[in-house]
């Protein structure tokens, strides 16, 4: 028996579960039902032991799932994303399975080959989605669970291949008494196997029942009065209500021989009740409910997966960037001397910010734009990427973002570095670093939002580096003519000082000596 209680789940201040209930009686097949959002996944999360409640209860058989490694042995289960490890194949899945379910049956195995008929040594990554998904089936069947826990379990699958399943499913209910709780949106397919049903929004579970007490509960009639009537009567409580010509159909929350009780005082001419479906009795139970979604111009999450998912990129920049004080730490370890000058250091800032720098953020503004918008150039990239609950303009925002957070972790580490070696040696020049500073956010701002025009420009991650090519002999030549500019500029300065000081020191003879 799986009996959750009280169940609270929050992720980020929003209650994903919100006082979930439900019990599944031993050895029944019950069918989860609800809209998106309405928190299934989530709670079959917690009936695997991925996640660990806030607040109330999960067992199963009278046990806690939560680090049952025992319990979790009896359980299998199939989520909707079932994952593999890329390069195995079923026959590795199968050897990796035998080390952690007691139960598993290679006997059952070898039957079941004859019907899925699978390659059992390719790749389970070069196989199709519903070639994957009778895989995951023909290993969970394998198991010998006492508890079958299935997230869209045939979504993928062909007709055919569906009926086989479910009959294999039906199979191992009536041998071993196996409880199964099922999760889908197909809801013709679970009328046929489920003899259980909960119903889920918001949260929670807004009713379970027997689907014969459902269907007992909700009726649905075809009414023609005597009178032609534009609605039914208004003292007939009625969920919903629709007319073709004379024919009046009916939803009603009650028992079929209550309904027809009320309706015989209008003394109409023909009432037949027509079995309603579960499709029906959800989306009349429901009431049209809806959620409200929340999206926003940055996601934080989006962030972090792309920190963590090109950290081979950035990490190898922060080592190569990390050379430049380790070299000054090693010239003054082989000098002896541990003293620089405020000129020396303010030199060599000057000489890196000047000379490596651009030429590294160049090369590497190029990389991280070609790391973070390849989503762009790969259909299947970019449907999931606009698949997710992040508007356009946050995906794009966050991936910029995401770019400039790459290339200032490095500078961020080269500059640390730096500052730590001018304080041991004395030689700290807050002027110089300051300048550097913003030398380098100026110069990856620069190259990077460069990078990401000219990947939304041409559509093509190679046409960077050609276009860069251009962009920088470009910038070599502003800074030679601002160089020209600011160096005519001093010059003129100190010639205008020198020529004030010779006109007064002029001044000065012609007064002391009479000469004016």
């Amino acid at each position: 028996m799986i009996e959750v209680n009280g169940l609270v789940k929050r992720f980020d201040g929003f209650a994903a579960l919100d006082g979930a209930a439900l019990s599944v009686p031993a050895g029944s097949v019950y069918g989860l039902v609800g809209p998106n959002g309405a928190g299934k996944s989530t709670l079959i999360r917690h009936l695997t032991g991925i996640f660990r409640q806030d607040a109330g209860t999960v067992r199963i058989g009278g046990e806690d799932v939560w680090e049952n490694a025992a319990l979790k042995a009896r359980i299998a289960a199939i989520p909707d994303d079932w994952y593999y490890f890329l390069q195995s194949s079923i026959r590795d899945m199968v050897r990796f399975y035998r080390g952690f379910y007691p139960a598993f049956s290679m006997e059952r195995y070898e039957k079941l080959k004859e019907v899925f008929q699978l390659d059992e040594k390719r790749p389970i990554r070069r196989l199709s989605k519903g070639m994957q998904k009778q895989a995951a089936f023909w290993l969970a069947l394998c198991c010998m669970p006492d508890y079958l826990i299935l997230d869209e379990p045939v979504d993928g699958l062909d007709p055919v291949m569906r009926r086989q399943v479910w009959s294999l499913v039906l199979e191992i209910v009536a041998q071993r008494g196996t409880t199964v709780l099922v999760s889908s949106h197909n809801l013709r397919e679970l009328e046929d196997v489920c003899d259980h049903v909960g119903i889920m929004d918001h949260g929670k579970v807004l009713l379970e029942r027997s689907l014969a007490q459902l269907q007992d509960t909700t009726v649905k009639l075809q009414v023609v009065f005597r009178e032609d009537r534009e609605a039914p009567p208004p003292e007939i409580p009625v969920l919903h209500a629709s007319r073709i010509g004379r024919v009046h159909t009916l939803i009603m929350r009650m028992s079929a021989q209550e309904a027809e009780a009320r309706l015989a005082a209008y003394d109409p001419l023909l009432v037949d009740a027509v079995p309603l479906t579960l499709e029906e009795i959800f989306i009349y139970e429901l009431g049209g409910w809806t959620m409200q979604s929340r999206t926003s111009f940055f996601n934080g999450t989006l962030l972090r997966k792309n920190l963590t998912r090109f950290w081979p990129l950035w990490g190898m920049a922060s080592f190569v960037g990390a050379l430049f004080p380790l070299a000054l730490v090693m010239e003054l370890l082989r000098n002896r001397h541990f003293e620089l000058t405020q000129i020396d250091l303010a030199g060599a800032y000057y000489s890196v910010a000047s000379d490596v720098v651009p030429v590294l953020s160049l090369i590497y503004a190029v990389l991280c734009a070609m790391a973070v918008w390849n989503y762009l150039y790969g259909a299947r990239s970019v449907s999931m990427m606009h698949a997710m609950p992040i508007r356009r303009e946050g995906l794009l925002a966050t991936g910029f973002l995401s770019g400039m957070a790459m290339m200032l972790i490095p500078y961020g580490v080269t500059g640390g570095l730096c500052v730590l070696v001018s304080l041991v040696t004395g030689a700290f020049s807050l002027k110089a670093l300051l300048v550097t500073v913003l030398v380098v956010l100026g110069e990856s701002f620069f190259y990077f939002a460069t990078a990401t025009f000219a990947a939304f420009l041409t559509g093509n991650l190679f046409a960077m580096p050609a276009i860069y090519l251009v962009l920088h002999f470009l910038e070599v030549i502003l800074d030679s003519l601002f160089s020209m500019l600011a160096q005519g500029f001093f010059d003129w300065c100190r010639g205008e000082l020198f020529r004030s000081a010779g006109v007064a020191l002029a001044h000065g003879l012609s007064g002391e000596y009479g000469l004016d």
